[in-house]
């Protein structure tokens, strides 16, 4: 639909800029209206999206007509529920009085619940699974209301629902179930294999009540232990046989004994016993029915006092192992091989972010109702919570939520910005560890001795931006396009002219991080129920010189890979070698540049186990500094 198209609600015409993209996906776009609403415009057969020739596009466009028939009496039919959904308001039509749309409260300040599973999130906004079983609580008799209610979720996946605070909402409610209209959309990582053929992770059956409280069970069990019930690696002779996106198909979740359980996860022997028992058969023995909420309230994880495991049992699983007395404090320096941990900075609180600039480690971190840089010197006092940016600017210290930017620094007053955010939901700022950068007004801008240096244009609301040591890179969009830009940290010298290999929608996460001669743009994306993790790495001039990208089921660094920093060394030939250092659960691996794609070229075996799944890199002239949730410590290698 054209920018200028005319809409209307109840004959009254309906004013919305198609810039102001609150989100877009496989079905419609969403606009802020400005006054508290949002308005979803579902995308017709001639869509630019849906333009060509493969068989994709053609079901896409049928899809789409079939969507528009369909709302056409969905949406005057739907029923009123609780405030928790996020439901349609009022019907939006087109000139000749066709649904193409709805309006509906407009979501800020709220988060995805996906973000829970990460655990990197979790300890930075301060949530643990105390609050997670809370929130699931809450959503518990949400959907039980929906139930008695007749209506079914359907499509019911941790995107589909978001939290603000400690309240879970859920979204894409058009596609609910109810009367005589059927839910056709599904996900596959959610979809419950008996209602999908033998060989097919393909929904053929139906959704119901019970679909709902299956897809329920799953993403609980992957926001407490941060692993899926269906992820890790399958090993041996069944790894030939079964696809890993199939698994569901053949009931070989974690619990099976060919299945390599990542790193990353909180083992599963973490739950009670009544919670293993339930899922045991749910995966393994079909077992289908409501969560039982007592399970959910009597559920109470601790953390050991011994060896830290967090758990909610009555005893701890690791120390049932291990001998409490065998416990000792890990050694200031040790050798693995090749390779030496350094131990550098301990806290029984959190690290929230570590640069290393001009020789010096700098981090930031949160004890006891307050934030610290290192030297344990107290820039402000606060506490952690979600939809928290901070970032470290020399002996400044950034925070930002919403729109507003805090300057800190222990002995001086603090400042304030008005900044933008992207969708009202991230605030548009950067830094490079020493200079810090926002967009204001539509201005990007960095510090500067006499204020504030302009550095070119960008979208209000629409620009998410990175900074590295040299140059940053930033991504907006407008209208149906989605455009990207690189900038020098130094001059007014924006390039707005990236060309960027071509997504569907717009990026659940996105992330750089950077050398001093290249960037590498990490995104994450939601395709046709799939997860897609894609890698774009850019020169200082916005060229693209590799990619790489991936399924979230497939063995790949770029889906499993955990912490990661980028270099640019000296190579062999006299020239330079573009790198990113990744730890993954085998350790330490190098990926290089080769011809346009991303390699896993260098294995380091003497540091498997050494690097966390929570572990960010950061390299150092000393080597790669290993920055966890607790501690700090440096990996050389002779």
């Amino acid at each position: 639909m054209s920018k200028n198209q005319q809409v209307f609600i109840k004959g009254k015409l309906l004013s919305y800029d198609s810039n102001r993209t609150v989100g877009k996906g496989g079905e419609g776009e969403v606009f802020d209206l400005g006054d508290g609403r949002a308005f979803k415009l579902f995308k017709g057969p001639n869509h630019p999206d849906y333009v060509g020739n493969d068989d994709q596009h053609q079901r896409d466009r049928d899809g789409a007509k079939l969507r528009l028939q369909l709302m056409q009496k969905k949406l005057p039919a739907y029923p009123k529920l609780n405030d928790r959904i996020v439901a349609p308001l009022d019907v939006v039509t087109d000139s000749a009085g066709q649904a193409v749309g709805f309006t509906m409260q407009l979501m800020t300040g709220a988060q995805v619940l996906r973000q829970l599973t990460k655990q990197g999130f979790r300890a930075q906004a301060g949530i643990d699974n105390n609050a997670v079983v809370r929130m699931f609580v809450d959503l518990h008799r949400t959907v039980s209301d929906l139930h008695s209610k007749k209506v079914q979720i359907g499509d019911f996946n941790l995107l589909g629902i978001l939290f603000k605070g400690a309240t879970p909402f859920l979204i894409d409610a058009d596609s609910f179930q109810f009367g005589q209209f059927p839910c056709r959309s599904f996900t596959p990582r959610f979809v419950d294999p008996l209602q999908c053929p033998k060989d097919q992770l393909v929904l053929t059956g139906t959704h119901s009540e019970v679909t709902d409280w299956y897809a329920f069970s799953l993403m609980l069990f992957e926001c407490l232990l941060y692993v899926a019930p269906y992820g890790g690696v399958l090993t041996g002779a069944l790894a030939k046989q079964v696809k890993p996106d199939l698994r569901p198909l053949h009931r070989l979740s974690v619990f099976h004994k060919d299945v390599r359980y990542p790193d990353k996860g909180t083992p599963f022997a973490s739950l009670n016993d009544d919670a293993l028992d339930l899922y045991h058969r749910l995966l393994e023995k079909d077992w289908r029915g409501v969560f039982p909420l007592q399970l959910l309230e009597r559920m109470q994880w601790i953390s050991c006092t011994a060896c830290g495991a967090v758990h909610c049992r009555t005893k701890c699983p690791v120390c049932a192992l291990v001998t409490p007395g065998a416990q000792v404090q890990a050694p200031a320096e040790e050798r693995h091989g090749k390779v030496t941990i350094t131990r550098n900075f301990h806290t029984h609180g959190t690290i929230l972010d570590a640069v290393f600039v001009e020789g010096r480690l700098m981090f930031l971190y949160h004890e006891d109702g307050a934030f610290y840089r290192e030297g344990k010197v107290q820039v402000m006092p606060g506490k952690l919570q979600s939809g928290l940016t901070t970032a470290i600017c020399g002996d400044q210290t950034m925070f930002a939520t919403g729109s507003t930017m805090i300057l800190a620094s222990a002995g001086r007053k603090a400042e304030s910005f008005a900044v933008d955010s992207y969708r009202g939901q991230v605030p548009a700022v950067a830094s490079n560890g020493s200079n810090y950068f926002y967009a204001s007004g539509g201005r990007l801008q960095r510090n500067h001795t006499l204020g504030s240096k302009y550095l070119g244009s960008s979208v209000t609301g629409q620009t998410m931006f990175w900074s590295g040591p040299k140059f940053g890179f930033g991504t907006y969009r407008v209208g149906h396009i989605r455009k990207a830009f690189v900038f020098d940290v130094d001059s007014q010298s924006l390039n707005d002219s990236v060309n960027l290999p071509a997504f569907d929608g717009d990026p659940l996460e996105a992330n750089c991080v950077f050398s001093s001669n290249r960037c590498w743009f990490f995104t994450v994306h939601e395709e046709r129920g799939q997860i897609v993790h894609r890698c774009t790495v850019l020169d200082r001039n916005g060229n693209v010189v590799a990619t790489d990208e991936a399924r979230d089921s497939d063995d790949s660094w770029l889906a499993n890979g955990h912490g990661r920093c980028a270099g640019t060394l000296p190579a062999a030939n006299g020239g330079q070698l573009h790198c990113l250092f990744l730890g993954t659960d085998e350790g330490l691996v190098r990926i290089d540049e080769d011809n346009g794609r991303l390699v896993n070229k260098v294995n380091f075996p003497d540091t498997k186990g050494l690097v966390h799944p929570d572990d960010r890199l950061v390299l150092t002239n000393k080597g790669i500094a290993l920055v966890g949730t607790h501690e700090v410590r440096t990996l050389t290698m002779s």
